[in-house]
């Protein structure tokens, strides 16, 4: 089978499951493309090189600007398809836009392959945007978009419609929280199916044996976009009140980059709290699974933005693969992407004085009913979450 792909930033370390979902399809025997608008080269999870994923990916212009950089492609493509350009045009001339909208459709338009495929597979609103009329293109190719949720911190809202939605197959997403969001956004429901984002099993071996809370510390750790609904703020304050209350045995690493890295570290120096707060920066999905293995509870403090919500928060399912209790806020698609023992671990949103309890319930458990919480955490991933099987659903949906 071929599959176009069309993400907005590849490689991106910080969504592991695009490359672990993209390997699992070649590893499947299926042959994959992969556009997308711009990179990460650093840091770069492991299976970018093994799969040779950076060599299947091609990059689609998202500026007048960056159309320059395609000339030669548009050259090519003239020479040796001249009637493409034609099918272009008319996927978009009747749309009601802007000039310059229709511009840019057209030129990303022009530079996909000749060759059809048997599924176009897009991953969120705001990539689906911009290849919205690809169905005019490859009418005999199955259009699945995957919704991940609604928009980040600083970047544009999608303007969504029914009319937008007529171009899609089928939709996919996460929770049924993130269902009600996607039906919010026009939708039609009888066009969604609910399919989680999956790992690797065999990416996160787990020590049964582990210990937890080592010399009487715990180890705490939050990973993600270092921006504005990640809730670190929360967590920090948290973490003021257990040291202020002489919880003092602990460490709080969090692993990320992002716009707010500056803001937080002056939290955390105004806070006094530099001997128990240590920033990593990004880290590898190896590097990350190493921390995690070395940690007794993720930290999830998100919180609900006026365009953004968790609706899977991966995290949460790598580090109880890896066997870290989960404290996380009862937000999105959250509570359903938790096996139900762990779920005395959520608080709600914005309760830094709620996660400081949690905390200390933790610090009161035995590491033997420790181990038996996380055993139960993984064995609801590997259950619920395993790729392979998710694969197999997406594909023969």
């Amino acid at each position: 089978m071929l599959i176009y792909i069309f993400v907005d930033n590849y490689p991106n370390p910080y969504k592991p499951y695009y490359d672990t979902q993209f390997c699992n399809f070649i590893e499947h025997g299926h042959d994959i493309k992969i556009f997308a608008n711009q990179k990460y080269l650093k840091p770069q999870n492991p299976e970018v090189k093994r799969c040779g994923l950076y060599q299947r990916t091609k990059y689609y212009p998202t500026t007048i600007k960056l159309l320059f950089r395609h000339i030669l492609d548009y050259a090519k493509k003239l020479l040796k398809n001249p009637y493409y350009f034609v099918e272009c045009f008319q996927a978009i001339h009747i749309e009601k836009m802007s000039s310059k909208a229709k511009m840019m459709h057209f030129s990303r338009l022009l530079l996909l392959p000749d060759m059809i495929p048997d599924i176009c597979l897009i991953h969120n609103l705001s990539v689906f945007e911009k290849f919205q009329y690809i169905n005019k293109i490859y009418p005999s190719a199955k259009i699945i978009m995957y919704f991940h949720g609604g928009e980040v911190a600083r970047t544009p809202t999608v303007q969504t419609s029914n009319k937008l939605f007529e171009n899609i197959d089928e939709a996919f997403t996460n929770t049924k929280f993130s269902k009600r969001q996607l039906i919010k956004r026009g939708c039609p429901e009888k066009k969604i199916k609910i399919l989680p984002v999956g790992f690797n099993i065999d990416d996160y071996s787990y020590p049964y044996e582990r210990k937890y809370k080592i010399n009487n510390k715990l180890n705490i750790i939050s990973a993600g976009r270092l921006a504005e609904g990640k809730g670190y703020d929360i967590a920090i304050n948290a973490i003021k009140l257990l040291i202020d209350n002489g919880f003092t045995n602990l460490h709080y690493t969090i692993v990320g980059d992002g716009y707010m890295l500056s803001e937080l570290r002056t939290l955390v120096v105004n806070a006094g709290l530099q001997k128990w707060v240590e920033f990593r920066g990004g880290k590898t999905k190896l590097e990350l699974n190493e921390l995690y293995r070395q940690a007794d509870i993720l930290l999830l403090p998100s919180v609900t933005t006026n365009t953004w919500a968790e609706t899977q928060a991966c995290v949460v399912q790598e580090a109880m693969l890896l066997g870290v209790i989960v404290v996380a806020s009862r937000t999105g698609g959250v509570p359903e992407s938790m096996p139900n023992i762990m779920q005395q671990f959520l608080v709600d949103e914005g309760d830094s004085s709620g996660i400081a309890e949690k905390v200390k319930q933790i610090q009161k458990l035995s590491n033997r009913e420790i181990s038996e919480i996380a055993k139960q955490g993984r064995k609801f991933v590997v259950k619920n979450y395993d790729i392979t099987n998710l694969t197999l659903k997406l594909l023969d949906s």
